[in-house]
């Protein structure tokens, strides 16, 4: 994703990217990750809220016994 990003918006600054990255990344759609993100990534860049949000997957899913 940051690749596209980097190519597809050169005359941005990478925090500038970055942080509308994190942004696209919060508005999935699942309603209970977006507002584990908003409340335990606020000041996070990308990189650890996409961290984050693969931890919260993980612990999230039920498995079938």
């Amino acid at each position: 994703m940051r690749l596209l990003n980097r190519d597809a918006f050169p005359d941005k600054s990478p925090e500038q990217r970055d942080v509308e990255l994190k942004v696209k990344f919060e508005g999935v759609h699942n309603t209970e990750l977006a507002t584990y993100l908003r409340l335990h990534a606020r000041n996070d860049d990308f990189a650890a809220t996409v961290l984050k949000a693969r931890r919260y997957v993980d612990a999230a899913e039920i498995r079938p016994n």
